[in-house]
């Protein structure tokens, strides 16, 4: 780094503004006629003093500006063992330095041309400059020692903030715009006699106690057990985007699966499917009976038996009819409805444990008014089952 512009003006630094006496070599104003260290009179002698000066430190400024700074630093020194007291050779040297980024020495020469000529104002801003750049270089050796990370720029600081701000944004945006709109279908539970048309669901207010805590609502508890098989279903089966919810019997080893049935698509296949899964990943389920819901309406019923099941995975079963879905639903399926029939089924629904028929389980949940709020299975509303 090269010094200061001001570093290389010579008519400021010395001949110019002072005399220097050739009997012992103090400075004096221009106008002095003596010298007010030693009296003597200023001649052509003190005038020939201060051209010599002047013409080495021209020279040793000429060799800085070439870059020659150890060629410059000699002149200077030579000149400093003619003329002791010369301040611009003071503070030429300490230039030298600065050009070096030697900031001591360069401090140590501005300070003893101080010592000179103290009412220099260039020196004391050159030697100003040098302290400051001394302090910055000790500052950052003390860091290095300390094994302190280097300060990074700002910019760079600011950066990375906005960076982050814009990547949780996406991933807000991201997990709120990829929800399933599975999470959002109404939960339901109807009877299987007669199609219901579920009302809208009211606002929710919330329930307060008189301390001022949520009062525990029964109704809207959903067993754990029932959501996770709900959404283990759901992940394995290849309709399990349909799946709605998943309530099982208490004290009975039966689950009943209620799924949306799409427009124009055949719903034993759809509940065969789901069946199958169900019996698949728990092989202590003995019944699933199973429900399509379309546009808020009951549309179809069935059940599925173990034992309907085990027939369709036999040698003999499978020699005959596989990979024929149409055969796979008639064999497994039973007890089937749709609005406007009767129960096709004369196969026996009842578990092995000796929990309820279909029959019976139908005829309870047919006289219920409110069946969308007394579902008590697991469903795949928000925070539950995810969509397959």
């Amino acid at each position: 780094m090269k010094p200061p512009a001001e570093n290389v003006d010579l008519e400021a630094q010395g001949p110019a503004k002072h005399a220097q006496c050739a009997k012992c070599f103090a400075y004096m104003p221009l106008s002095a006629t003596h010298c007010p260290e030693c009296g003597a009179p200023v001649n052509a002698a003190t005038e020939s003093v201060a051209d010599a000066i002047h013409a080495d430190l021209a020279k040793a400024n000429l060799l800085r500006l070439r870059g020659d700074l150890k060629q410059a630093e000699e002149v200077c020194l030579r000149t400093l063992k003619r003329f002791p007291h010369s301040a611009p050779a003071h503070t030429m040297l300490g230039d030298l330095a600065f050009a070096r980024h030697d900031w001591q020495q360069a401090v140590s020469w501005y300070e003893l041309a101080l010592d000179i000529v103290p009412d220099s104002t260039e020196d004391h801003a050159k030697l100003e400059d040098a302290r400051r750049r001394l302090a910055e270089q000790d500052s950052l050796s003390t860091a290095e020692q300390l094994g302190m990370p280097e300060p990074r720029p700002r910019a760079m600081l600011l950066g990375g903030i906005a960076l982050s701000v814009l990547a949780v944004g996406a991933l807000g945006y991201w997990v709120f715009m990829g929800r399933s709109p599975l999470d959002q279908a109404p939960t339901l539970r109807a009877g299987v006699n007669t199609p219901v048309v579920l009302p809208d669901d009211p606002p929710v207010t919330p329930d307060v106690n008189s301390k001022g805590g949520m009062k525990p609502n029964p109704s809207a508890a959903k067993p754990q057990e029932d959501t996770e098989m709900a959404r283990a279903i759901a992940d394995k089966a290849p309709n399990g985007g349909q799946l709605v919810e998943a309530a099982s019997e208490p004290g009975s080893k039966a689950v009943t699966l209620t799924f949306i049935a799409n427009e124009g698509e055949d719903e034993a296949l759809v509940a065969a499917r789901l069946a199958k899964t169900a019996l698949d990943l728990y092989g202590d389920l003995e019944i699933v009976r199973l429900r399509a819901v379309r546009d808020k309406t009951l549309v179809f019923t069935a059940s599925a038996k173990r034992t309907d099941y085990e027939v369709t995975q036999s040698e003999q079963w499978q020699s005959v009819h596989s990979g024929d879905e149409q055969a796979f639903a008639e064999m497994l399926l039973s007890g089937e409805w749709k609005p406007g029939s009767d129960p096709q089924d004369s196969r026996d629904d009842q578990p092995s444990d000796g929990s309820r028929s279909d029959g019976e389980a139908d005829a309870e949940s047919a006289g219920r008014s409110d069946v969308a709020g007394e579902s008590g299975g697991g469903s795949a509303d928000p925070g539950g089952m995810p969509g397959g």
